[in-house]
């Protein structure tokens, strides 16, 4: 009982039971009918520990001369057993691990061959009197496969795999309107794609996992199908696409804390891996190129100018965007740059669901928007929402950034009637599709 000093009938009672081998569990009861008191077993345990008495008993008389050697030598034994069972236990986590990427692979290289492919439309001729330059979308926290309710949300927002189907079509059909009819003073030579990572919703948090449409399956294959048929559409308005993609955090295989080893072992990466299968044709022409690293973190040279390409999870956040946190995190990673002799000059980043423009000595830290909106998180955890946007600009290789557009998506799924193919694979192989 707390604040009820050990008498030394009490603990002479202890260090005897203890010495005769039974553990404090099963002599609590007794203690407490023999003293009057309403000790706990870990108040129990905490005054043993406190007398540097192990209370797994160790059969020495407490009055012996030898008794702290003996029970030195018992904790010694106490500790070597905990650290046996936590290497049993990491080493039955590797060969889980080790199995389940090894069935996705064999599973891979068996379904993937038979994919799809894409159809190679005509490359768009530039005008007399126009500029060349470069476009840049960047594509982020898709988080295909999470289900936000309207009635949860008070009509703020709603979310499934079809609305966000709906509204990467509407992504798709107002970026290829701006490029080709209202920027008509421009020829775009590539159209850079950023996959800023959170493609898919994951499996790190239980209750996504419970209310999310479909499987880890269902969200990998059709993120791949949907984008692959986006990087299809804009084949029309632009001669060719680099694509260059960098995981997040909702893709994670391992729940728990973040492991800094193996970051690219990750369902996003599954996912680009399937996109560059379903544009493999369009790869061997050279009209698509790839660029995904196991880095969680990329440079991409674009018109001469470097962009630093990552999605920011590792960049802490309170309630918005975290600008001090940035700020560090990018003098950081600008320094170990400059040990390899790359200098940044633009910065993309995802993860925060929110845009935002930080501007730099030498260009700026552009933080984009999301495809899925405000959820029940962001309305519980910060009383706040944000409306879906994606961020597209132009570069010019003399002037760097050249015009950007905040391409807002938020309802666009109540004005887009087509919608992008998805994969069903309930009832056919993915070669059939």
């Amino acid at each position: 009982m707390a604040g009820v000093p050990w008498s030394p009938d009490e603990l002479a009672f202890i260090k005897q039971r203890v010495t005769d081998g039974v553990n404090p569990r099963y002599f609590r009861d007794e203690l407490n009918t023999k003293f009057g008191h309403n000790r706990t077993q870990f108040a129990i345990e905490n005054r043993l520990t406190s007398l540097g008495i192990s209370f797994a008993g160790t059969g020495a008389d407490p009055d012996s001369e030898d008794f702290d050697q003996i029970v030195s030598a018992d904790q010694k034994t106490h500790d070597q057993h905990r650290r046996i069972q936590s290497l049993e236990t990491r080493y039955q986590a590797a060969l889980k691990n080790l199995n389940i990427q090894e069935k996705l692979i064999e599973w891979g290289d068996g379904a993937l061959k038979s994919l799809p492919l894409v159809g190679q439309p005509k490359p768009v001729k530039p005008g007399k009197g126009v500029t060349t330059e470069s476009g840049i979308l960047l594509l982020s926290d898709t988080h295909i496969g999470e289900v936000i309710q309207a009635a949860e949300m008070r009509g703020l927002n709603a979310y499934n795999v079809d609305i966000c189907n709906r509204r990467l079509k509407h992504l798709s059909n107002v970026c290829r309107d701006l490029m080709t009819d209202k920027l008509r003073g421009y020829h775009f030579d590539r159209l850079h794609i950023m996959l800023l990572g959170d493609i898919v919703s994951g499996y790190i948090h239980d209750e996504l996992a419970e209310t999310g449409e479909g499987n880890i399956m269902d969200w990998t294959v059709n993120g791949a199908y949907i984008i692959a048929q986006l990087v299809r559409e804009f084949l029309q308005t632009v001669p060719a696409i680099s694509l260059v993609g960098v995981v997040g955090n909702h893709g994670r295989v391992y729940k728990g804390p973040v492991r800094f080893k193996e970051r690219y072992v990750n369902w996003d990466y599954v996912t680009y891996q399937y996109i560059s299968m379903f544009l493999r044709d369009e790869a061997k022409a050279g009209r698509v190129t790839f660029n995904f690293p196991q880095s969680f973190w990329t440079v991409e040279k674009i018109c001469g100018w470097n962009w630093l390409v990552l999605h920011g999870d590792n960049i802490k956040s309170w309630a918005g965007i975290p600008w001090y946190g940035i700020e560090r995190a990018i003098k950081k990673l600008k320094e170990l740059m400059a040990v390899q002799k790359e200098f940044v000059d633009y910065i993309a980043l995802g993860h925060f669901h929110n845009q935002g423009t930080l501007d730099m000595m030498r260009g700026q830290v552009i933080i984009n928007g999301s495809v899925m909106g405000g959820d029940e998180y962001s309305i519980g955890k910060m009383y706040s929402t944000s409306s879906a946007r994606q961020w597209l600009g132009g570069i010019h290789p003399r002037t760097g950034i050249t015009w950007t557009y905040n391409i807002n998506l938020q309802d666009a799924e109540k004005r887009v009637k087509e919608t992008y193919k998805t994969a069903d694979l309930s009832d056919r192989a993915m070669g059939e599709l």
